[in-house]
């Protein structure tokens, strides 16, 4: 009887890891389809980001943040979880950001367009992942903005 309860235990185990296991690989493809995706959705403006970090010596801090943001998303890995996702304000939020956005390349405001991006990002996160990948990703992506060339 001693062994059965251990063996099933040890099982029960087993697969709680594998579906937690599961979980995180779900996240970390979906996070990253996500920055993908807004990496082609933002290509002229992260060329844009790219010429004036290179371009301008008071804004080459940006060669170093944006690699120690992966960094930092990095180190909250095990942290990250994709929850329900789908909420009603991540869309909300969504497309308000995204309508900003569209508004502030019509009129060629660069800045309004640099800051949306991270913006529109990270609720873009938090509809698909859920609001605790979102908390847990605000730090990161908000640390983005020391980038911009302000």
């Amino acid at each position: 009887m001693g062994n059965g309860t251990i063996s099933d235990s040890a099982e029960r185990a087993d697969t709680a890891g594998a579906r937690a296991g599961g979980l995180r690989v779900r996240t970390v493809w979906v996070a990253l389809a996500f920055v993908l995706l807004a990496a082609a959705f933002y290509a002229d403006e992260l060329r844009q980001l790219a010429a004036r970090w290179s371009g301008e010596i008071g804004n080459s801090h940006g060669f170093l943040i944006a690699p120690l943001v992966l960094v930092l998303v990095w180190l909250q890995r095990d942290r990250l979880r994709a929850g329900g996702g789908g909420h009603v304000l991540a869309a909300i939020g969504l497309l308000g950001a995204l309508a900003a956005m569209a508004f502030a390349r019509a009129a060629s405001i660069d800045m309004v367009v640099y800051v949306l991006m991270p913006t529109t990002l990270w609720f873009a996160l938090w509809l698909a992942l859920g609001a605790h990948a979102a908390r847990t990703l605000a730090f990161p992506v908000v640390y983005f903005v020391f980038a911009l060339p302000v």
